[in-house]
C-alpha cells in the first residue's frame, strides 16, 4: 500500500490488524502501531467535524499545528505526525473516513 497524495511522493508501507492493534511498518522496517481503542477515539474525536486536514508536518512543534490528524495523534498519543498520512490512508482503505477533495495540496478528511 502507499500514502495518499501529497506534495510529496506517496510512499510505501504495509499494516498488519490482529484484533488488538494495527500495525504498520514502513519500508526502513521501522513499525509503528495503533491500538482500536485509539483508532476509536480518533474517529470519535473527528466525527462532528464538517472536515480535518491530514496536518502531518513533523516539523511543528508540539501544539504548533491545525488540529487536524496529526495534531491530534501527537498531542493524545505522543506519536509522530508522520504517522497521520499512513493512518489516513488506513482508514480510507478501510472506508471509515472519505476525502474531501485537496486544494493546493490539502488532504481534508471526513468521519463516515
Amino acid at each position: 500500500m502507499k500514502t495518499l497524495y501529497t506534495l510529496v511522493k506517496k510512499k510505501p508501507f504495509q499494516y498488519q490488524e490482529n484484533g488488538k492493534e494495527v500495525i504498520f511498518t514502513f519500508e526502513s522496517g521501522i513499525s509503528y502501531s495503533f491500538t482500536l481503542n485509539e483508532i476509536s477515539n480518533i474517529l470519535e474525536h473527528f466525527k462532528s467535524c464538517t472536515s480535518f486536514e491530514l496536518d502531518n508536518n513533523i516539523s511543528l512543534k508540539d501544539g504548533n499545528g491545525s488540529d487536524g490528524l496529526g495534531t491530534f495523534i501527537n498531542k493524545e498519543f505522543g506519536k509522530s505526525r508522520k504517522l497521520a498520512s499512513h493512518l489516513a490512508t488506513y482508514l480510507v482503505d478501510k472506508n471509515l473516513i472519505g476525502i474531501v477533495l485537496p486544494k493546493q495540496g490539502c488532504i481534508k478528511f471526513y468521519v463516515h
